[in-house]
């Protein structure tokens, strides 16, 4: 039986090989310096970068008229608004998303229960990890 260590390590070297060139991720966070940091992470993989929308109005306008294969939607944007609208339509449309957030017990959570969450602070890796099985579980709709 492998540990958990080689299988994590086996799937990491996977991911590494495999990247998310032309993996089109839509970031919806209002803190610049975590969008950045996400931007950064995702660039890096070799994904095409959509946003980041900081509110959900321009998160809404990019699903409408950009082509998304995957979002990160933190719960709750600066301005208090919350993200609802931005999931039902990204559920709506079949497109995959995590949470990225740093609440717990949000409503939404409860009311998309099967959707992955990354908390915050996170690591790259668990990023990259969230966004790859997050697309390959999207391609069996």
């Amino acid at each position: 039986m492998a540990s958990i260590e080689c299988v994590d390590s086996c799937m990491a070297a996977h991911l590494e090989m495999a990247g998310l060139a032309g993996q089109h991720v839509l970031i919806v966070e209002d803190e610049v310096i975590i969008s950045l940091d996400l931007m950064m992470i995702l660039r890096a993989e070799g994904a095409q970068v959509i946003g980041p929308a900081a509110d959900v109005a321009a998160a809404l306008s990019y699903i409408r008229s950009t082509t998304i294969d995957c979002a990160l939607l933190d719960l709750q944007l600066g301005t208090g608004e919350d993200v609802s609208p931005v999931a039902d339509l990204l559920e709506q449309a079949g497109v995959p998303f995590i949470f990225v957030t740093a609440h717990n017990g949000h409503d939404i959570l409860s009311q998309h229960p099967l959707q992955p969450v990354v908390k915050k602070p996170y690591e790259g890796r668990d990023i990259v990890i969230a966004v790859h099985t997050a697309l390959a579980a999207g391609s069996g709709r």
